[in-house]
């Protein structure tokens, strides 16, 4: 999670979820990754989660962070899909942890990263061997099945508010 005393374009709500709850909002979260510089060498993902009701956002919680090649020269080059699928996965885990009930949507704007959500469920062991970014893949398998629908609808969030405003 994103310490609060880093700025934000939006603020980060001070009231609950459990008060927009009540005003009939519903939860979504969204997240974004990129391979800096296409190099293999680096990338970045963030994540959002946020109360929605019709075309009006309240942000609730943000996080991001980084990987390096250098860190970990076993898991090989780091791709987009690799840091979009970080970016599931952190947002995800914060979001069983802190709503484990709670129906949500979340928003991403990439078709290999979600088809591999999807896909890591029914997986044989030679499937396993050829895929890449297995290690996420593992992870995101062992999360509790709960109702959580994932989207590439970024575009669609995306024009109730910039991505530059979510963040």
């Amino acid at each position: 999670m994103v310490p609060p005393e880093v700025p934000s374009e939006t603020e980060v709500s001070a009231l609950p979820w459990k008060h927009w709850k009540k005003q009939g909002y519903n939860l979504v979260g969204g997240s974004d990754g990129s391979g800096e510089k296409n190099d293999g060498r680096s990338g970045a993902f963030a994540w959002v989660i946020a109360a929605r009701k019709g075309a009006h956002l309240v942000l609730l919680h943000r996080g991001w962070g980084w990987e390096d090649m250098v860190s970990n020269y076993a898991r090989g080059l780091i791709d987009s899909t690799r840091m979009e699928l970080t970016g599931i996965a952190a947002g995800l885990t914060f979001a069983i942890q802190h709503y484990p009930r709670q129906p949500m949507t979340w928003y991403c704007d990439n078709d290999a990263a979600v088809g591999e959500t999807t896909k890591v469920r029914n997986r044989t062991q030679a499937e396993w061997l050829r895929a890449s970014n297995t290690d996420i893949g593992m992870y995101l398998e062992s999360l509790p099945r709960r109702r959580l629908w994932l989207n590439v609808c970024c575009d669609t969030l995306s024009q109730v508010r910039s991505h530059t405003g979510l963040l």
